[in-house]
């Protein structure tokens, strides 16, 4: 009887050993492997850095189709408070729409117009103390018309500003990353 209560009693340790291995495998893979081929809205930003960034879901878009924009802004851990996009775009490929402001993170918008004739979108949304600092935050959504064929770029001006919450309105801004997009008949 004791014989077989000490090899019943090794064969569950050693399964308890080979599943807990097992949870480890799996931890492993998704901390390394699975996380960076999925994630493919991480930026790669050195810490500190305070990067305004525009994406969109596809980069090839048929005349005519809707084409999504959205403003993110990586803050690097900083506590920001204000931010203020200024967009050029090329009038004869896009025009915009419409402007989106109820995901972003920001509570008030002092301003939100675009003019279709000269290409240009001012934006600034912000919040109040303590501001944002995460790592990932929507700003806004814009919704541009594709009207013709051709590559073409949205880009930031050098108007374009992030502001700390540090009580003087300090830029923080380390650089901006534009948007390459393609339209085409088909």
């Amino acid at each position: 009887m004791r014989k077989s209560n000490k090899y019943i009693n090794r064969n569950i340790i050693k399964i308890i050993l080979l599943v807990l291995v097992l949870i480890l495998c799996v931890f492993l893979y998704y901390q390394f492997f699975y996380k960076s081929k999925n994630n493919s809205n991480t930026r790669d930003v050195k810490s500190g850095e305070v990067v305004l960034y525009l994406s969109s879901e596809k980069v090839n878009y048929r005349v005519g189709e809707e084409i999504i924009v959205k403003a993110y802004v990586d803050t690097g851990g900083k506590a920001i408070n204000t931010v203020g996009i200024r967009l050029s775009y090329p009038t004869e490929f896009v025009e915009i729409e419409r402007v989106d402001t109820l995901e972003s993170f920001c509570e008030l918008f002092p301003e939100n117009h675009f003019d279709n004739t000269q290409g240009l979108l001012i934006y600034s949304c912000g919040l109040p103390t303590p501001g944002f600092s995460d790592n990932k935050g929507l700003v806004g959504v814009f919704y541009f018309k594709a009207k013709k064929i051709g590559n073409f770029e949205i880009e930031f001006t050098d108007k374009t500003v992030v502001l700390a919450n540090d009580g003087m309105g300090t830029n923080v801004l380390s650089k901006t990353e534009d948007l390459k997009l393609v339209t085409s008949s088909d």
